[in-house]
């Protein structure tokens, strides 16, 4: 391979690698936590109010 060659494969290469390398950080963030609903905090709330009633039958 000549110098010519070579430099017009790695000036290929290089400009492969700088268009295909940046997408990684451009990715969204991944959430992993649950979001947390109205429904959720006044169950919270009142937990004990429900669990009274539960156990009563009412």
């Amino acid at each position: 391979m000549s110098r010519g060659e070579w430099d017009t494969r790695k000036e290929a290469y290089k400009t492969w690698f700088y268009n295909h390398g940046q997408s990684r950080a451009t990715k969204p963030l991944v959430k992993y936590g649950k979001s947390v609903t109205a429904q959720d905090v006044i169950k919270a709330q009142k937990k004990e109010e429900i669990q009274k009633q539960s156990i009563n039958g009412e």
